[in-house]
């Protein structure tokens, strides 16, 4: 859901409703390096740049080097061709910290047609990723314990138990190896 508070007229003179936006909001120009022109407060609040902070500062400054390269090659094409993307995103805040977004991002055309802009809309889903994360370890492990506890049901003896548990440990939590001994 949005909620509007107000309005803004961006330089080619369209009108963009994004200043009470619950979620963030950001402008930029398609000359040269591609700079902040706009962000909405919610933006500001998230990143924990101040507007005069990110004014005149590459995109870039959010990134966290952890989105793979061919995430923002595809992005880049999508929108210069003139078609919106979507997509998550792994940025950094100000402090350092990490957070996702779910992202949509549209070019604006000039009056003379051609791409003058672009407008992204972005959601934070930092606690859903945590969640899921959280929901795929548990689920792993729910399947190491049930694995153990099917070696331990048909172990006979002693050193079957071990190799059984320790295989089961391998295959399931990801490890090259376990000794037991």
């Amino acid at each position: 859901s949005v909620f509007v508070s107000s309005a803004r007229r961006l330089p080619n003179g369209n009108t963009l409703i994004c200043e009470g936006m619950n979620g963030r909001m950001f402008q930029v120009t398609r000359e040269g390096e591609i700079v902040w022109e706009y962000v909405n407060p919610h933006f500001c609040a998230v990143s924990g740049y101040s507007r005069a902070e990110l004014m005149g500062q590459n995109q870039r400054i959010v990134q966290s080097g952890l989105t793979p390269l061919a995430t923002y090659q595809a992005l880049w094409d999508q929108i210069l061709s003139g078609n919106e993307w979507r997509g998550e995103l792994q940025n950094r805040r100000k402090n350092g910290d990490l957070f996702w977004e779910r992202q949509a991002i549209v070019p604006l055309l000039g009056s003379d047609g051609q791409i003058s802009h672009f407008i992204g809309v972005k959601e934070d889903i930092t606690e859903h990723k945590r969640a899921e994360l959280e929901m795929r370890r548990g689920n792993r492990t729910l399947s190491m314990i049930r694995a153990c506890n099917q070696v331990l049901v048909r172990a006979t003896d002693e050193l079957a138990l071990l190799d059984g548990v320790c295989r089961c440990i391998v295959a399931g939590g990801g490890y090259v190896g376990v000794w037991a001994g």
